[in-house]
Order: structure tokens, then sequence, then C-alpha cells
């Protein structure tokens, strides 16, 4: 009964070591991110470059928002049925960028390059901290607005410079270095 016993409890611990380590995998490796996109995907944290020039990144961040504009907010979701302020982000910068980026806003904010927030330019990330929210991400599109799934009025634009969300800036990324215009 001795060895049964032994093995059964060595494979119990076994199976809990597996199980807990892949719990513990970078989000990157969970999810199967493509390898072959450079820069924050692999050690560096440094943005990646696409072929695009910063006015058609202007463009298509634009017509993006156009597409998607009044889509309400789902926890969760991912599609114009519902989806919130991270899978509009992820959205947004797969289908325009083919750039895999992580899905929480947590893992969002550690990626690309923190810039400061006279430097955004359309495309780059920015975040807030709501006292009725832990994080909060949108979409920079310009002229000191940004594109965001909002709880209460879905996928919108908003001002940097209203009163909520000026109180409530955090930081900024960027994630896509353009091409030379």
């Amino acid at each position: 009964m001795r060895p049964i016993f032994t093995i059964k409890v060595l494979f119990a611990i076994c199976i809990v070591t597996v199980l807990f380590g892949c719990a513990h995998l970078p989000e990157r490796q969970q999810a199967g991110y493509a390898t072959n996109i450079p820069a924050y995907l692999g050690s560096s944290r440094f943005p990646a470059k696409v072929k695009y020039t910063q006015r058609e990144i202007t463009s298509l961040v634009e017509k993006k928002y156009h597409e998607w504009a009044g889509a309400p907010h789902r926890m969760g979701g991912n599609s114009k049925k519902g989806i919130d302020c991270s899978g509009y982000v992820n959205h947004v910068y797969v289908s325009l960028f083919e750039l895999r980026i992580p899905r929480s806003t947590k893992t969002l904010a550690g990626i690309g390059a923190r810039i400061d927030r006279s430097d955004l330019a359309p495309g780059d990330l920015v975040f807030f901290k709501p006292h009725s929210y832990p994080r909060h991400v949108g979409v920079y599109v310009g002229k000191g607005m940004f594109m965001h799934a909002s709880t209460s009025k879905g996928v919108m634009l908003s001002s940097l410079d209203s009163t909520y969300w000026r109180k409530h800036y955090w930081m900024s990324r960027k994630i896509i270095l353009p091409s030379k215009d």
C-alpha cells in the first residue's frame, strides 16, 4: 500500500507543478503571440516598426473609429455587439497593424515605450486610473482626442483635456513607430 500512495502523491505533485507553471507563463507565450513581430514581443520594450507613415496611421485610426462608433461596452466582449476597452485596443492593433498585443489593460501598460503626453501621436495608447474602474486604455487619434470603449457610451471619442480624463490620466505608451513620412 505504501508504494502506491507514494506514486499517487508524486503524480499529484507533478500535475500541480505543470499546471502552476503553465498558468504563470508570460501572456505572449500563453496566447501564442507571433514571434516575428519585432521589439515589444521579445525581451525589448521598444516599439515595433510598421510600414505606414504617420499620416497613414492617422487615417487608419480615424476610419477604425467611424467603423466602431457606438458599439456598446461589454466587459470581456470582443465584437460590435459588445467590447471592453482593452478588447477594442487589441482589435485596432490586430486589424490595422497586424500586431498581436496583450488583451488586458494591465499587461498593455507594460509594453512599448513610455512617452510624455506632449509627445502623443495617432496610434499611441493612453492610460487612465479612474476611481470607479481599476484601469482604462484608449488609442490617441490626434488633436487631443482618443477613442475608447466607454462603460457608459460604448466606443466613442473623448478629449484628454476634459475634466474627468485629465484628472484620471496615468500615462501614454508608444507601441508602433511609423516609417518615415
